[in-house]
């Protein structure tokens, strides 16, 4: 399976490409700590946002399974930890300059209440947070 320095070569070759050629990182990397998988590369800059999810492995979230042992506290956890990773994402964000979006990475993590989301899912084996991610762009090359 592919790596972070392969996901790092192919940024590197498309770089000032047009926009289509982001259509390449598509697919699974393996990072250190998890996998990164692709799912959807945004047709242009200005089209709705890429798709991504990060996996990290129980192994390394060490999560104790007390915490999501139950349908309730599974729910606690999951909303708890996607209003951490907006947050976190929050405060490390914000305009980055070139096309499309200002927010260049975004969660569904949703408002005041505690809601089953699709944003970050908790299992025995892993955890993985959903992620829209604007790609970076000047007009339509790729940045």
């Amino acid at each position: 399976m592919p790596g972070a320095n392969d996901l790092g070569r192919i940024l590197n070759r498309i770089d000032g490409r047009g926009y289509k050629a982001y259509r390449e990182i598509r697919g699974e990397f393996e990072l250190s700590s998890g996998s990164l998988f692709i799912d959807h590369v945004q047709g242009d800059p200005y089209a709705a946002p890429s798709k991504l999810r990060l996996r990290v492995p129980q192994t390394s979230a060490a999560l104790p399974a007390e915490l999501f042992d139950n349908p309730v506290r599974r729910l606690a956890l999951e909303d708890l930890l996607a209003r951490r990773v907006r947050d976190s994402i929050g405060s490390r964000g914000g305009d980055r300059g070139g096309s499309g979006r200002n927010a260049p990475i975004a969660v569904d993590a949703g408002a005041q209440e505690v809601l089953q989301r699709t944003a970050l899912v908790v299992t025995s084996g892993w955890v993985e947070v959903r992620l829209e991610v604007d790609l970076p762009a000047a007009g339509r090359r790729i940045l």
